[in-house]
């Protein structure tokens, strides 16, 4: 007999993205973390220390299981950030202040 087992610690809401149990955060934004930085389960421990070590090798975990989801969440995320920072250049607001600075 075989029982099919859950992570613990992992909540998937009704907008289908895993998340700690009990928190706002992100399994994809741990696994951002530990990319990014190289951080291990304990740097992530030290950086987040209201996470459990069960709490963060079940997103670790989950994230394995899911590789390929989170890995294109994580692709998005990162276009969207991309595409924000694009559209939120202080361009025009720099041109006008070097603009006044040269009237005066």
């Amino acid at each position: 007999m075989s029982v099919e087992l859950k992570y613990e610690h992992i909540v998937v809401g009704d907008d289908n993205v895993a998340r700690i149990s009990g928190t706002t955060l992100q399994v994809a934004q741990l696994i951002e973390e530990n990319q990014a930085f190289g951080w291990s389960a304990e740097e992530l421990r030290f950086q987040h220390p209201s996470l459990t070590m069960g709490e963060i090798h079940s997103a670790l975990a989950y994230y394995w299981d899911n590789k390929e989801q989170i890995d294109q969440s994580i692709k998005q995320r990162l276009a969207n950030f991309d595409r924000m920072k694009e559209q939120n250049q202080p361009k025009d607001l720099i041109e006008r202040l070097r603009q006044r600075k040269q009237a005066k």
